[in-house]
């Protein structure tokens, strides 16, 4: 489907965007679904630069802990920013994005587990360019294969796609990991067949599976609410 047509057809709410340098930062409602849309103008038209999973442009993801689990039912704007609620798989959660400077967006994800709940991934997954034509220019997590890396060989992480003259960065907060981490942290990529670029960052507890891969989910105490961070920096020139 035609992103552009979706952006059209969308009914966005005009008193949830926040302009950060070249880009904007709505919410869409589909639904009764409110979808945070990463967008910029390129030759008089406006066009999705990055979404959640669950946008109705993104096509379900190929990792089980990256597929579309947030579901957003109410948007709010905050300081610099936009809040937005609903849940994570059925438990309450919140996301919320602060504009941190031109292009850059500080977004903060929290899933309300009750304590001593069995978890076994809380994910924050997105499409970069879901209309295609974007690649994996340059990444310091997973390697070219898409498979996923755990914090244990976090250096200086971020995953890194580009279309054309524009790229995104999706750079865990590594000072909140290091004071908060109830279980382990991963980063994750994958470039689609039609050139869009899967980014994901979250929790998940993982262990070998057949073909010797960390893919297998399984289930983990965690101590209560999950919350990580991370910044989503866009470099664009039009």
């Amino acid at each position: 489907m035609n992103t552009l047509f979706l952006l059209a057809a969308a009914s966005v709410l005009p008193s949830s965007s926040v302009q950060s340098g070249d880009i904007e930062l709505s919410i869409a409602d589909f639904s009764g679904q409110k979808h945070a849309e990463f967008s910029q103008v390129i030759e008089g038209q406006r066009v999705l630069m990055l979404v959640g999973m669950s946008h109705p442009s993104a096509a379900q993801s190929k990792a089980e802990y990256t597929r579309a689990s947030w579901s957003f039912t109410d948007a709010q704007p905050a300081s610099q920013g936009i809040l937005l609620t609903g849940s994570y798989n059925g438990t309450p959660g919140e996301r919320l994005i602060t504009a941190i400077g031109p292009g850059r967006f500080r977004v903060t994800d929290i899933v309300k587990t009750v304590k001593d709940a069995m978890v076994a991934s809380a994910m924050s997954g997105y499409v970069v360019w879901p209309q295609g034509q974007a690649s994996i220019r340059e990444t310091h997590a997973p390697d070219s294969l898409g498979h996923a890396i755990t914090d244990h060989f976090f250096g200086s992480p971020f995953l890194f796609a580009g279309s054309g003259i524009s790229s995104c960065a999706l750079r865990p907060d590594l000072q909140a990991l290091g004071t908060y981490r109830p279980m382990p942290a991963i980063l994750d990529n994958y470039v689609r067949p039609n050139g869009s670029v899967e980014m994901g960052f979250g929790f998940a507890s993982l262990k070998d599976d057949s073909d010797g891969l960390r893919r297998e989910l399984y289930e983990r105490r965690v101590p209560g609410e999950l919350r990580w961070t991370y910044e989503l920096d866009f470099n664009t020139t039009t």
